[in-house]
């Protein structure tokens, strides 16, 4: 996620820290309350104070003494006036320029700060309500429809994350039952969305679940192109498509598309309900590229088999998600991973980071915090967590970054509320 359009600028912290009095209370180091950061030797161990603030937690202030690579002993002609020394993320001390203010006090530590809020997410359940659903036969002994209701009401009874709303539409929806030439063309999407997306309505959508009769066992065809396509516009689920939020759609599908573009079967009675009527592989993948450019993105679950992989790879492969192939779910549990694999997705550990302005902060030092608790850094760059938990870089121009493991999992079970960073203090190793 790029973190430009979701980063508030909060604060803009450029410390002016004012002398210490002989009546502060320190006891062999610095203390943040008092911030004694004025180039004196105000504890008494012949070396000039640690120049950070609030920046306690790290190795550089919190022994019993002033750090060895922090500090600059008394009358060593260092002019401390315009000069302080500075730990970089990469351990090596750095100079910054430290100028002292009209009345003495001086700019130390300078930090530029912003807030991550993570971006609201809406996910769209479009399920496939076609008679195969229903259908019972020695390839197929269990009937679907039971197993989709049953991991769907798991992942919403269990899902506690405030950032992400959910809503819930079936294809074919009833709205088209006309009969021609004996044959049922049940391939309407007109109805208006079951039920659009809305913070904490996971209980709704369990109990319409639980009160939704199966499809019937003949005459409901497979609207997919259809049903997917009532998406492209803003207006049929207004509160999946609210400003500010991540839309997506998870299509969760058996079969393949037989009802075409028109949406119904009544033009040629005689094919309705055939592959060869459906919508190719090119026009649904055009429809999720559409979606896409909408800023709408499509999840693809192939449920049970019996689908064509052609088509649904050619909706995964548009849909602007990380899952460039549809997920394949053999049965109930598989149908929940997929699931659990999708949530994991849509709610980001990674992020872009734009630069501070150098002018206000140093780029090489930053910190990241989950509700003021501070995240430890992991010093390699690349991508590779194994098993420490904080966030690391991702590039070496320290431009993109993610958290990891246990972090990441805090993110993704809806635990933190605030996403700060700072720049221009010691960064906090692991």
């Amino acid at each position: 996620m790029k973190i430009k359009s979701t980063i508030v600028v909060a604060a803009i912290l450029v410390g002016l820290i004012s002398r210490c009095s002989k009546d502060d209370d320190i006891m062999n180091f610095e203390s943040s309350t008092v911030k004694c950061r004025d180039l004196e030797d105000n504890d008494g161990d012949g070396y000039t104070d640690c120049e950070d603030q609030d920046c306690l937690e790290t190795s550089a202030c919190n022994d019993d003494r002033d750090s060895a690579s922090n500090r600059t002993p008394k009358d060593s002609g260092v002019d401390a006036a315009s000069k302080v020394a500075k730990t970089s993320d990469s351990g090596r001390d750095a100079e910054v320029d430290a100028n002292p203010s009209d009345d003495g006090s001086m700019q130390v530590c300078d930090e530029q700060g912003f807030v991550i809020d993570p971006k609201p997410v809406t996910v769209m359940f479009l399920l496939d309500y076609s008679s195969s659903m229903s259908t019972v036969s020695p390839e197929i002994p269990v009937q679907r429809w039971p197993q989709a209701i049953s991991a769907l009401t798991t992942l919403l009874g269990s899902i506690s994350n405030p950032y992400i709303s959910f809503g819930l539409d079936l294809f074919p929806d009833g709205s088209d039952t006309r009969v021609a030439d004996g044959k049922s063309g049940e391939c309407g999407v007109g109805n208006p969305v079951q039920i659009d997306c809305a913070d904490g309505n996971e209980r709704v959508i369990i109990d319409y679940l639980a009160n939704t009769p199966a499809p019937p066992t003949t005459g409901n065809m497979t609207p997919m192109w259809c049903g997917v396509n009532n998406f492209s516009n803003p207006a049929y689920a207004p509160g999946c498509n609210a400003e500010g939020v991540e839309p997506y759609v998870v299509v969760i599908s058996d079969g393949s598309d037989t009802c075409g573009l028109d949406c119904h079967c009544m033009d040629t009675p005689d094919t309705c309900g055939e592959p060869e009527y459906g919508a190719t592989a090119s026009e649904l993948a055009s429809l999720t590229q559409q979606l896409c450019a909408n800023s709408v993105k499509t999840f693809v679950i192939s449920f049970g088999g019996g689908a064509d992989y052609g088509k649904l790879n050619a909706m995964a492969k548009n849909g602007c998600t990380v899952m460039t192939s549809f997920l394949d779910a053999a049965d109930g549990d598989a149908l929940l991973a997929a699931f659990d694999r999708i949530i994991d997705a849509v709610v980001p550990c990674e992020y872009e980071i734009d630069k501070p302005d150098e002018t206000i902060a140093d780029p090489n030092q930053v910190n990241f915090y989950f509700d003021d608790k501070v995240i430890p850094n992991i010093p390699e760059i690349g991508s590779d967590c194994k098993d420490d938990d904080g966030w690391q870089w991702m590039n070496k121009d320290h431009t993109k970054m993610h958290f990891c493991n246990e972090a990441c999992n805090q993110l993704k079970n809806g635990t933190v509320s605030q996403i700060k960073a700072k720049f221009g203090c010691p960064t906090v190793l692991i």
